[in-house]
C-alpha cells in the first residue's frame, strides 16, 4: 500500500517525536519551585461584579505593555502589585486583568524554568489577544488537536534556562513522569485560575470598555471581544499541556534508533505492535479527566474566539481592531465549523480516485458520507494508544547491489513497486517483470547477449537474494517502507462509526480528502 495515511501514521508518528523525551525513572514528583510564589495569586478574591478600571490598575497595565517583565524579581514583583490590587477591589476590572496575566506568566515560567526550555516567552495583551485573532484557530489546528497531538514533542531548551530538562544529556536528566508533573503542579493552576478571571470579564462588559488605558502613545480599549481573545489564546495553551500530561510518555528502554525492520524479531516481514512500539506504561491513559478537560478548553477557545471576532466594535483604540485583522468572516466560517464538530458526530464528505501514473488518468473516482466524532477523543479517551496502531508490513520498493554476473562484477539497480519490478544492470542491460511475494521474474535486455530469464528470489529481510543472477557480492544500499494493511480498531475507539474511514483507507485511493463546511483534510494524495 503506497497511500499517505495521515490520520493513521499521526497515531505511530507519536513513538517517533517522543524520541527526545528522556527515558524512565522512578516517577518522583518534582521539587517545590525555585521560581515564583504564586500561591496568594492563585487565592486572590474573584471579581463578582465586575467595574471599569481605575487608575491604579490602569497604571499598572501601562507599565506591564511598556515595560513587560525580563527577570524573575521583575515578574514577581509585578504579580504582587496585581494582588493587592485585586485584594483591595476584587471587581476593578484592571486589576483582575493584570493579575491574571501575570499569573500565567509566573506559572509558565516556572514550569519552563524547571524542565529547561521556555514554552513561550511573553504574554502581553497584544500577543495574548492576537494570537488567537489572527486566524491561528485555522481548521488543521483544530483537526490537529483532536488526532495529531495526543503527545507532542516538549519544546527545545532555552540558552538562558537551567540546563535541565529533558533532552537527552541534561544533567540531571528529568523523567517524562517529572515533566508532566511539573505541568500539571506549575503550569496548569495558573491558567486554569486566569480563564476564570478572563470569563468573569468578558461575561460582564457592555457596550462600553471595561479598560481604557495609554502605552507607547496608543490607546488601548478593551471590551467583552477582547477578553473573549485573550480567554481563547489561554485556553489553547492549555488543550495543548492538558493532552501531553494525559498520557503516560515514558518510553523505558526503548531504542528509537534502530531501524524499523531490524524489528522484526521472527523476520517474517510483519511487524507487529509489540515488536515496534514502547512497552507498556507507554501511552496508557494516566488521567482521564485531563482529556475531558482538554476537549471543553478546545471547544471553549473555538466559542471564545468566534464570539471575539463577531462582536468587535467600530471604536479604532479597541485592542483587537489596532491589529489590523481585516475581514475575518472566512476565520469565523472556520470556528462556527470547527465548534459542530468538536461538540457533536457530523458527516464529512470523502472524495476518492485512482490515479494511473503511466496514463495521467483517474478511474474509480466518487464520493461518500463518512460519519466522524471527533468529540470522543476527549469524551471517550481511549485506555492505550496503542490499542489502535496497526501491524505493518516491511515492503522492499528498491535497492543496489553488486553482482556476479558470467564470472563478471556489475551494479544492479532494482526498483519495485506492487506488483511490477524493474532492474538495470550497469554495461549489461535492462529488464523487467514482475514481483510476487520476495520472488521477481525479470526478463534482461542485454546489450551484448540475447535476452535471458530471471528469476531473484530475496531474503525476507532483504538483503540478499539467489537465483539466476546469484554471488550477490555485496549489499550497498536498500530501501523499504513500512505498510498499514490492517487496522486493529476499524472505527479508531469511535472517531469514525461504522468503520466507513477505514474501508475507504483500505481500498489505497490515490486521493482520499475529507471535506466539512471550511475544512478539507487530504488524507491520501499520491498524484500530481
Amino acid at each position: 500500500m503506497r497511500t499517505r495515511i495521515l490520520l493513521t501514521v499521526s497515531l505511530v508518528a507519536v513513538c517517533l517525536v517522543l524520541a527526545s523525551c528522556g527515558g524512565g525513572g522512578d516517577g518522583a514528583a518534582p521539587p517545590p519551585p525555585e521560581g515564583i510564589d504564586t500561591t496568594q495569586a492563585l487565592n486572590a478574591p474573584q471579581a463578582t461584579d465586575p467595574q471599569p478600571a481605575g487608575t491604579a490598575s490602569q497604571n499598572a497595565l501601562e507599565e506591564w505593555e511598556t515595560q513587560y517583565p525580563t527577570t524573575e524579581q521583575e515578574l514577581a514583583d509585578d504579580l504582587q502589585q496585581f494582588v493587592a490590587l485585586c485584594t483591595a477591589d476584587p471587581d476593578d476590572s484592571g486589576s483582575q486583568l493584570g493579575l491574571l496575566l501575570a499569573l500565567v506568566a509566573a506559572g509558565m515560567y516556572n514550569a519552563s524554568d524547571y524542565l529547561g526550555y521556555d514554552l513561550f516567552n511573553e504574554l502581553s495583551l497584544s500577543s495574548a489577544a492576537g494570537a488567537f485573532a489572527r486566524g491561528t484557530v485555522t481548521p488543521e489546528l483544530v483537526m490537529g488537536q483532536g488526532v495529531g497531538t495526543l503527545v507532542t514533542r516538549p519544546g527545545q531548551d532555552s540558552a538562558t534556562s537551567r540546563s535541565r530538562g529533558v533532552i537527552p544529556g541534561t544533567d540531571p536528566p528529568l523523567t517524562t513522569e517529572q515533566v508532566q508533573a511539573a505541568i500539571e503542579q506549575l503550569a496548569l493552576p495558573a491558567l486554569a485560575n486566569a480563564v476564570v478571571r478572563l470569563d468573569a470579564l468578558a461575561d460582564a462588559a457592555g457596550p462600553d470598555p471595561l479598560i481604557s488605558f495609554t502605552a507607547n502613545s496608543d490607546t488601548y480599549s478593551l471590551y467583552g471581544a477582547d477578553f473573549d481573545a485573550i480567554a481563547a489564546s489561554i485556553q489553547l495553551v492549555r488543550v495543548f499541556l492538558l493532552q501531553l500530561v494525559a498520557y503516560n510518555l515514558n518510553p523505558g528502554d526503548y531504542d528509537w534508533d534502530e531501524e524499523l525492520r531490524l524489528k522484526d524479531a521472527n523476520g517474517n516481514g510483519i511487524l507487529t505492535v509489540a515488536e515496534y512500539a514502547p512497552r507498556d506504561p507507554f501511552l496508557t491513559l494516566r488521567s482521564r479527566q485531563s482529556m475531558v478537560n482538554a476537549g471543553a478548553a478546545l471547544r471553549g477557545a473555538v466559542s471564545r474566539g468566534r464570539s471575539a471576532l463577531q462582536n468587535r466594535t467600530s471604536d479604532p483604540d479597541q485592542l483587537l481592531n489596532q491589529l489590523e485583522l481585516g475581514d475575518t468572516s472566512e476565520i469565523e466560517g472556520n470556528l462556527q465549523d470547527a465548534l459542530l464538530i468538536l461538540s457533536e458526530p457530523v458527516s464529512f464528505e470523502a472524495e476518492y480516485g485512482r490515479y494511473n501514473w503511466s496514463t495521467g488518468m483517474w478511474s474509480d473516482e466518487g464520493t461518500a458520507n463518512v460519519p466522524v466524532n471527533v468529540a470522543s477523543i476527549w469524551s471517550n479517551p481511549i485506555s492505550d494508544v496503542k490499542n489502535l496502531f496497526p501491524p505493518l508490513t516491511i515492503e522492499f520498493h528498491g535497492g543496489r547491489y553488486t553482482m556476479n554476473i558470467n564470472s563478471t562484477q556489475h551494479t544492479a539497480w532494482f526498483d519495485v513497486w506492487d506488483s511490477e519490478a524493474w532492474m538495470d544492470v550497469s554495461g549489461w542491460g535492462y529488464g523487467s517483470g514482475t514481483m510476487s511475494d520476495h520472488q521477481a521474474d525479470l526478463t534482461m535486455n542485454p546489450s551484448s547477449a540475447p535476452a535471458e530469464q530471471w528469476t531473484l528470489t530475496f531474503s525476507n529481510d532483504w538483503t540478499s537474494f539467489t537465483g539466476t543472477a546469484s554471488g550477490t557480492a555485496e549489499e550497498l544500499y536498500y530501501g523499504y517502507d513500512a505498510e498499514i494493511t490492517d487496522f486493529p480498531d476499524n472505527t479508531f475507539n469511535g472517531l469514525f462509526p461504522g468503520g466507513a474511514m477505514t474501508d475507504l483507507i483500505a481500498q489505497d485511493y490515490s486521493k482520499l480528502i475529507l471535506r466539512y463546511g471550511s475544512f478539507e483534510i487530504p488524507v491520501a494524495d499520491d498524484y500530481p
